[in-house]
């Protein structure tokens, strides 16, 4: 993503759908500021995505290693900066919810699948420098999870009035 080149027509969505990937952008604003911008009046936004859980710092050890693995650099806001930008922004958030323990699940799940699962098992023997990363960086994420540092949250608004408050 580069704020940018991406400038979609003004009004001309009814829906945008992101899902655990803001936490990686520098310009999160910019760009959250741009899909309020897109939506048609009304129009719906569901965003999850990963959150310091409250009172956890920005500098936390337990964040550190979220996505080291693959050399990504992690921007986690606290819950209270996406609720306050939907607000600047006059989205209407009917939906504020930590959905940490079914990622958790589904995490844990996949796993489970994978390792027993025929392909996965072949997978693993050909790439396994590749799969003991994988594992190592799933570890570390659930490890983020359980430590109560990092949540992954849910939010569901609708775009009321015309846009950015003066």
């Amino acid at each position: 993503y580069r704020a940018a080149e991406f400038q979609p027509k003004p009004g001309s969505y009814d829906c945008i759908f992101s899902h655990a990937s803001l936490h990686r952008l520098e310009e999160k604003s910019k760009l959250l500021g741009l899909f309020e911008r897109a939506l048609k009046s009304r129009g719906q936004v569901s965003i999850t995505d990963f959150v310091r859980a409250p009172g956890v710092a920005a500098d936390d050890p337990r964040l550190s290693d979220f996505g080291a693995a693959r050399g990504e650099v992690n921007r986690f806001w606290a819950s209270e900066e996406y609720l306050k930008q939907f607000k600047d922004l006059k989205v209407d958030i009917r939906v504020d919810e930590d959905k940490s323990d079914l990622y958790r699940a589904a995490v844990i799940e996949a796993w489970v699948n994978f390792t027993t699962d025929a392909a996965g098992l072949a997978c693993a023997r050909a790439h396994p420098d590749e799969a003991v990363a994988e594992v190592a960086l799933w570890t570390r994420r659930v490890t983020a999870l359980d430590s109560g540092a990092l949540q992954l949250r849910r939010y569901y608004g609708i775009k009321m009035g015309s846009g950015k408050a003066e």
